[in-house]
Order: C-alpha cells, then structure tokens, then sequence
C-alpha cells in the first residue's frame, strides 16, 4: 500500500485521457474507460497509446459515459455505461460484439465482472443493487 509509483500514463499530449472510471490489464495492455471522451482507449505495457474504440451515441458500439470495465477469459472487453445504462462487449480491438438486453433496465451501471462459470456481476450505484447475468 506504500508503494511506489513506476509508471504513470494519460496525463499529456493528444491522447489525453478526461475522467478515465475504469481500467484492466490484459496480456501487455492496460484498457481504460475515458468518460470524458465516451470511448475506451488501449495502451501497451510501457503507457505508450495503442488506439482507441468508440464515440458519443446511443448505437451499437457508440458509448456515453462509460465507467466501469473489465475482461472476460477469453479476452472480451465490458464495458459500463452510466448514460446508455447498458453493458456492451467489444473484441479486444474494439470491434462491438453484444449488449444487455434493454429489459434488464439497469439505472446506472457503475461495475462489471465476471466469474469463473461466465456469468456476469453488475452493479447498479442508482438501484443499489447487484445484478448476476448468465
């Protein structure tokens, strides 16, 4: 907990990042939601920017206030999002792949995770409640 830091990333350039909510590492890359720039952007090990995927909207791979994010074991990326109050899953190079169902009406979707059977935890922070997909 008294650590030191090592590496720190986003902080300059065109690149930027603006309210990043969530991070993960996969392999050799950090993925981190940048809320203020409704997208999700893809750095390697070293905090060098790789890409980045999605932009404000409504549709299918489109993102509005994406907050928490996580990856599954097959190297899938969920992502929150507080606006749209869904969950999206995108490849890991950014290519959407699927969303919650528009009947879960999730309120804002802060958290995601996944367990060793696939299922899905979401919490909902306006609900103040947990929701477990299958």
């Amino acid at each position: 907990m008294d650590g030191e830091v090592v590496l720190r990333f986003g902080d300059s350039g065109s690149k930027r990042l603006d309210h990043p909510l969530g991070c993960a590492c996969y392999e050799d890359k950090f993925i981190v939601s940048d809320s203020g720039n409704n997208c999700v952007k893809v750095f390697d090990g070293k905090g060098k920017f790789l890409y980045k995927f999605g932009e404000k909207g409504n549709g299918d791979g489109r993102l509005d206030k994406p907050w928490g994010i996580c990856i599954d074991k097959y190297g899938s990326i969920l992502v929150c999002e507080k606006l749209n109050n869904r969950i999206q899953m995108f490849t890991l190079e950014g290519a959407f792949m699927g969303k919650t169902s528009a009947n879960l009406n999730l309120q804002w979707p802060w958290a995601v995770t996944t367990m060793p059977d696939d299922r899905i935890l979401i919490t909902d922070f306006k609900e103040n409640e947990v929701y477990i997909l299958k």
